[in-house]
């Protein structure tokens, strides 16, 4: 059933207004059942990502935190020992890949000694855990101990590692192998000192490179945080004094509609993720790009008001994809909250890291590093060795598709729906629902699983806000784009 009624445009004309009454219970209906397979997905994945006994995610973190802390140790009134203390008692309960890092990093901090008595403990952890070595697993811990042995006498070439055991350790132990094969010299002669090591210096290279993208990283975070605060202190005040106001005007009755739309782009968001499945191993080469065009056709959604009888420019409005007051104006103000909206999100990262040690207390692990698998993407995947183009495309994807489909349908669809619906409400209280549960569909049915829902929701929290203030999805979309650029140009650096 549809009507048209009169309404009062923005410069004060009398418009037509269709209204659709729509199917919101069913609609809802479909999405719970949507949202709680995403979550039950979620949750086996994350159950099988910290069973598996050398997570490649978490032996790529501590790829990264090993390269820093290697680099860190040279910095002058630095104790390499006291960073060793700092990592060694989360990692020697970790499974037998990451102890034998464990046992390279002793080496490089502490010395050979340190080295072969953590060869010698993880070699009887893993015996006593799995009641056997792999051969492969035994011939690492050997030739890493015969490695360290040579060390410690002084024979800085290894002389009893062969060749294909030297191919071994790097290859099974990435940067770490390398590392272990590179020693740091503590003792040379006049003629070791005047001899070069190129596999030192590019190994101490990728370090110190690691080490500054850090540092620098850090520099921009504390920065932006401040402004962050002094950000969002202005608006706290602003809003007390009644300048921030919502652009957003309830009233009209397409509430179900916009809830049927949400319902069917969740079906074709997994009818997308299916085909892709399907697609990528018929075209091996194109996996980002087959993604990014399936993800693209989940957009034929937005038809379906249209199909029910309301004009797509009204849809337009009535959603948010418009250029606001100013095109310029709105990108600034994206920016802008972004920025100020670091804080809410610094508390969803402190609450996804305490979640992290609760549930490896429940797991038994009081390092809460064997069970606190870190909640990741599978665009970390993506971005390991990817070439240049590779990384253009990814980049695409995470900072331009992602933010102008999930904002048109999470900030534009979901949310005008969730504000409709509450509408007779005291109008703070409509708002503050509609973007508490838009933000937990949005964190939900994320990859990242459950134990990220609280750093997904402060982000989806100041976007939801974005959107209620300025009513063009145009700076939620900025601010998203902003936020995951930043991450992949990170990730970039440090792979």
């Amino acid at each position: 059933m549809s009507q048209e009624v009169l309404r009062e445009s923005p410069d004060g004309s009398r418009e037509g207004h269709v209204v659709i009454r729509g199917y919101p219970k069913t609609a809802w209906a479909v999405v719970a059942i949507l949202v709680l397979a995403s979550i039950v997905w979620q949750n086996i994945r994350f159950q099988k990502a910290t069973e598996k006994p050398a997570s490649v995610v978490r032996q790529d973190l501590l790829d990264i935190q090993g390269r820093y802390l290697v680099a860190a140790s040279k910095v002058p009134g630095v104790s390499g020992s006291e960073l060793y203390a700092s990592i060694e008692r989360g990692l020697r309960s970790q499974p037998l890949p990451t102890r034998l890092r464990l046992a390279v990093l002793a080496g490089e901090l502490i010395g050979p000694e340190e080295a072969i008595e953590q060869l010698d403990a993880a070699e009887a952890s893993a015996a006593e855990s799995s009641g056997k070595l792999t051969a492969v697993d035994r011939q690492l811990v050997t030739t890493l101990r015969r490695l360290y042995s040579d060390y410690q006498d002084g024979r800085w070439k290894a002389p009893s590692v062969e060749p294909k055991d030297r191919e071994l350790v790097s290859g099974n132990l990435g940067w770490f192998g390398r590392l272990a094969l590179a020693p740091n010299r503590r003792e040379t002669t006049k003629d070791d000192a005047a001899t070069a090591d190129p596999a030192r210096d590019q190994v101490m290279a990728t370090a110190w490179h690691t080490f500054r993208v850090v540092i620098a990283a850090s520099l921009i975070v504390l920065v932006l945080g401040l402004a962050g605060l002094f950000g969002a202190s202005l608006f706290l005040i602003f809003f007390a004094m009644g300048y921030v106001r919502s652009a957003i005007a309830t009233g009209n009755a397409n509430s179900g509609v916009y809830a049927e739309t949400f319902a069917l782009w969740m079906i074709l968001l997994i009818v997308s993720s299916v085909g892709a499945e399907f697609i990528v191993p018929v075209f091996p080469d194109s996996p980002i790009a087959i993604r990014a065009v399936m993800f693209l056709f989940t957009l034929v959604a937005l038809l379906w008001p249209v199909v029910r009888g309301v004009p797509w420019q009204q849809v337009r409005r009535e959603i948010g994809w418009t250029t606001g007051r100013h095109p310029v104006r709105e990108i600034a103000w994206g920016v802008v909250c972004y920025v100020s909206n670091l804080p809410i999100m610094a508390i969803g990262v402190v609450a996804v890291l305490v979640l992290t040690w609760i549930v490896a207390q429940f797991a038994g692990d009081p390092s809460g590093m064997e069970s606190g698998q870190p909640p990741t993407h599978p665009v970390f995947a993506w971005a390991r060795d990817a070439t240049w183009f590779t990384q253009a495309l990814i980049l695409l994807l995470a900072a331009g598709i992602a933010p102008i489909v999930e904002e048109t349908f999470f900030r534009g669809v979901l949310y005008r729906h969730l504000r409709e619906s509450t509408g007779r409400w005291q109008t703070g209280l409509s708002i503050a629902c509609s973007v508490l549960f838009n933000s937990f569909v949005f964190a939900a049915i994320h990859p990242q699983g459950l134990i990220a829902v609280p750093a997904l929701m402060s982000i989806a929290t100041g976007l939801s806000l974005a959107r209620e203030w300025r009513g063009s999805l145009l700076a939620p979309m900025i601010m998203h784009g902003v936020n995951n650029g930043l991450v992949m140009l990170l990730l970039f650096s440090l792979f």
